[in-house]
């Protein structure tokens, strides 16, 4: 279904028409929807527990399917249904309302979408398409139109009017009833398959990416028909080259090698340009980070030996009186070294750079992997940056105590 605003309703209740305040199975009529869909009228009313919904009367001749409502389906990116029925001869179905409106409503808004939200959308309307097509239903007329926002914050969407869908597992041929500008080259001759839902959203991701459908360019219906029918829907160049080959798989004119929902799911694999590509990132720099300070901190330690043993072998001997070396008590001999050893830190300044740059290294690298800890939602992230932070601190004071 459209996007759905309340508005007046200016015509008065007529055997084909309801009229402001009349009811249908208790939903009361409070108004007219901003947008009307090709194969019925739409109607804002309010359900008996007060919440708005849209009523969705067809046209006289016209007849909605009802695959989903056979099926039963309930899945998170469907929207089926709350009642169906026939008024004064007219079939209807009554759904929930959606404040946010369409994402035709949300391009027309904001135009093109960023590459991150696109691949967002895109990941929720294969979710949605498999649903279905694991249900044996075909859309049939998927559009921006039909792609309701649930959520913008974040960004959620819905599949939704399913009056062209039909119950098929297979290529069939049957009668056109599908929107033009999103119709795949083998429906125009009244061929269906899944395939066909893929070709219409490759058309809903370039007017997500560009804000305008591809073939509006080309005006008459005989012409976009032609396009259609010979696959020659212009693909942006300005794309990345990543997404140019998305869309190339999904406008593909031979149904049997256009992209299905697994192709796409690797792609998304393939090329992570959202989110969590970005979370990956941070994954990879604190691994490097962490090599890094692993590799500065056995650097220094084998430096400190060296530099031990190359001042042992240049160290003079201590000769007594007699040639012999002096004997030492064990409590004096070791206070001795001890001594030694601070001095040697305290009057040592290349031993004092590596301390504190070790420490500060680490420091550093404790509170970067608790920031990636904290984005990726692992646990302990907090806990890492107090340690980074405590570290740093200690290592203000540390020239101080090496004094």
């Amino acid at each position: 279904m459209n996007a759905y605003t309340e508005s007046h309703l200016e015509r008065r209740g007529s055997p084909m028409h309801p009229a402001v305040g009349e009811s249908i199975q208790r939903f009361e009529i409070i108004g007219l929807a901003r947008d009307q869909g090709a194969e019925s009228d739409l109607y804002l009313v309010r359900s008996p527990d007060g919440q708005k919904c849209v009523l969705k009367l067809y046209r006289s001749g016209m007849q909605p399917a009802t695959a989903v409502n056979e099926m039963n389906l309930h899945h998170r990116r469907i929207v089926s249904p709350l009642l169906t029925g026939t008024w004064n001869g007219r079939p209807y179905e009554i759904a929930p309302f959606f404040e946010r409106g369409s994402l035709a409503h949300l391009i027309q808004r904001d135009g093109p979408l960023k590459l991150s939200s696109a691949e967002l959308i895109l990941r929720q309307l294969v979710e949605g398409l498999t649903a279905l097509h694991h249900a044996g239903i075909q859309h049939r007329d998927l559009k921006p139109s039909n792609i309701l926002i649930e959520s913008e914050t974040p960004l959620e969407v819905v599949l939704t009017d399913f009056g062209s869908s039909a119950l098929a597992t297979m290529t069939l041929l049957t009668q056109v009833r599908t929107t033009l500008a999103y119709a795949a080259p083998e429906t125009l001759t009244g061929m269906y398959s899944r395939a066909s839902d893929y070709w219409s959203l490759g058309i809903v991701l370039i007017e997500i990416l560009t804000g305008q459908n591809p073939l509006q360019w080309f005006g008459s219906s005989k012409i976009a028909s032609y396009q259609i029918v010979q696959g020659k829907v212009p693909i942006p160049d300005a794309l990345p080259a990543n997404w140019q080959r998305l869309l190339k798989g999904l406008l593909e004119r031979d149904h049997y090698k256009r992209w299905d929902d697994a192709r796409i799911l690797r792609w998304m694999v393939e090329n992570r340009s959202s989110t969590e590509p970005k979370q990956g990132n941070w994954f990879r720099r604190i691994i490097l980070l962490g090599s890094a300070i692993l590799l500065i901190g056995f650097a220094s330690v084998v430096g400190v030996e060296i530099q031990k043993s190359m001042q042992g072998k240049h160290e003079p001997p201590t000769l007594s009186l007699n040639n012999a070396k002096p004997v030492q008590p064990p409590s004096v001999d070791a206070e001795r070294r001890r001594a030694d050893q601070s001095l040697e830190l305290k009057t040592n300044p290349w031993l004092r750079i590596g301390l504190l740059t070790f420490a500060w290294v680490i420091a550093v690298g404790l509170v970067l992997a608790g920031f990636g800890h904290c984005i990726s939602g692992t646990p302990h992230g907090f806990g890492l940056i107090c340690g980074g932070i405590a570290l740093a601190v200690a290592a203000l004071y540390l020239p101080q105590l090496l004094r």
